[in-house]
């Protein structure tokens, strides 16, 4: 197998179950040298994933271990659409046990706990960054949605191994390919302006993202103005060689978001749980580092639990 498992999942992204090498034409070249050149240039900021105002507020509250409950619920009331889907999170069979319905975020916080709510805000806060119209690749969205939550759960888990914070790891989890979302967003800008009734092959796209996506997804979370524990965890992936030499926050990055990758492919039917094992080896993460933690990945031969 002479790809590796981000070769592979980028092209599972693009909904392309094509491995091997291709050619790229002259037109497509022609437009990878153009948003190559946007990249390798100063990118104008209006280009990069944004987060709301209010989105800014509450990331810097909820990585704050200091915060009060009470400094969260005031601003999640400045949020309308957010406090409603915490609610209804809240009286869900998940997580309400009782008869009487909640209909204020005090007792909806106190339902959640502050652990879960930290997470669940998370997700519904940075969904609608991540998860982006399907233009060109209709499972692109949705696809690289599912994979960060699911890389964020993991690399939750694997924070006990590697003894650093449980939040801090899940929401590093669910930003690190933000990256992909910012080239994705080129691509689309620059068939438009080149060419709008032809559409790009998946092969272009994913040469793209395998070049260019770490360095992005550090660049756009510079511009967020997250702490610097999450710049030094992205800047330690790009160009990742020895495993080993990973600050412990950057190698539970490296490994969730390899073992979510390889467990998509199993799932898809690209590779079998043999070949994904044979894989993660090649990239220094051997079956008996992860299995007793995510017991539950189709690489073992189970399901992936929703």
């Amino acid at each position: 197998m002479k790809y590796s498992i981000s070769d592979a999942f980028n092209n599972l992204l693009l909904g392309n179950n094509v491995l091997e090498e291709q050619e790229i034409n002259a037109f497509e070249n022609q437009v990878y040298e153009r948003i190559n050149k946007i990249l390798s240039d100063k990118i104008p900021l209006e280009k990069l994933p944004r987060l709301p105002d209010t989105t800014a507020a509450l990331l810097e509250r909820l990585n704050d271990p200091d915060s009060f409950v009470e400094e969260i619920i005031g601003l999640i009331h400045d949020e309308p659409e957010l406090a409603g889907d915490l609610l209804r999170l809240a009286n869900s069979a998940y997580f309400h046990r009782g008869e009487r319905k909640l209909f204020n975020l005090q007792e909806a916080v106190v339902n959640i706990g502050l652990e879960d709510l930290r997470t669940i805000i998370l997700d519904i806060l940075l969904k609608p960054v991540i998860e982006i119209r399907p233009i060109y690749f209709k499972l692109f969205g949705k696809a690289i949605w599912e994979h960060s939550q699911q890389c964020g759960r993991l690399c939750g888990e694997l924070a006990k191994v590697y003894q650093v914070n449980k939040f801090t790891a899940y929401m590093l989890g669910l930003i690190h390919d933000v990256g992909k979302i910012a080239i994705f967003k080129l691509l689309v800008e620059t068939y438009r302006t080149a060419d709008p009734n032809s559409s790009p092959r998946p092969k272009v796209f994913s040469r793209i993202i395998t070049e260019k996506a770490g360095a992005l997804s550090l660049l756009v979370v510079q511009n967020w103005e997250l702490p610097r524990v999450y710049l030094d965890a992205l800047r330690e992936q790009v160009g990742a060689r020895d495993i080993s030499s990973l600050s412990p926050l950057a190698r539970t990055l490296y490994e969730g978001n390899l073992i979510t990758e390889a467990d998509s492919l199993v799932k898809r039917g690209l590779v079998t749980p043999d070949e994904a094992k044979v894989l993660l080896a090649k990239a220094g993460l051997y079956t008996d580092q992860f299995e007793s933690i995510y017991k539950d990945c189709s690489i073992s031969g189970n399901s992936v639990p929703k």
